[in-house]
């Protein structure tokens, strides 16, 4: 009996696939969001979490379908620069993610003060609304 489970992992495993040329950076969309680094000796290191075998596969296939040498495919461990504080990867989606809720919760608490010295005139003065003012004359 093999210790292996045939199980998913609900931890994504960080691959690193090492193809022959140069791909942009636009063909992240293409392989999944993983990130693309070119290097000096003509090669291109397609890195990132990657969920099961599964997808490992299906980008294996990928980088069949568009005719790349494969080099290499190596299962690397998360960095703790790349790791959040559950073990889960920082891809740039998370980052983004991340600051953008940050931004959101400042905006919302700076709103408050702003919000008590602008409602005291709507709740003190019955007319601040509905009064008639210059802009409320009819022209025929």
């Amino acid at each position: 009996m093999s210790d292996t489970s045939a199980g998913h992992s609900h931890n994504p495993g960080r691959y690193e696939i090492r193809v022959k040329g140069h791909l942009s950076s636009r063909w992240a969309a293409w392989f999944d969001g993983l990130t693309l680094t070119q290097n000096g000796d003509g090669t291109t290191l397609i890195h990132g979490p990657v969920v099961d075998q599964a997808a490992l596969y299906g980008l294996l296939a990928k980088v069949r379908d568009v005719g790349l040498p494969l080099i290499s495919v190596s299962q690397v461990e998360p960095t703790a620069q790349t790791t959040g504080r559950k073990g889960v990867p920082m891809d740039s989606n998370r980052r983004t993610a991340l600051v953008t809720g940050v931004l959101f919760i400042i905006t919302f608490v700076t709103s408050i003060p702003a919000a008590l010295l602008l409602y005291p005139p709507l709740l003190d003065d019955a007319n601040y609304v509905v009064g008639g003012g210059a802009d409320a004359v009819v022209t025929l």
